[in-house]
């Protein structure tokens, strides 16, 4: 399986279960939890269109 392909579903994964716990009326946007996977998911945006402009 190509990177490109890894890192898709790494970021599918993380913006299924980001937006299942903002779903939840009481979550804090500060959370820990919650900003972890938003760093994380934005580390894997980038890297995607980093892959996806070297394979252009």
């Amino acid at each position: 399986m190509s990177k490109e392909k890894i890192v898709k579903g790494q970021i599918e994964k993380y913006k299924e279960n980001l937006n299942t716990v903002l779903e939840d009326d009481n979550v804090n946007l500060v959370d820990e939890e919650i900003l972890k996977i938003s760093e994380h998911l934005d580390k894997l945006i980038v890297e995607y269109y980093r892959e996806n402009k070297k394979c252009e």
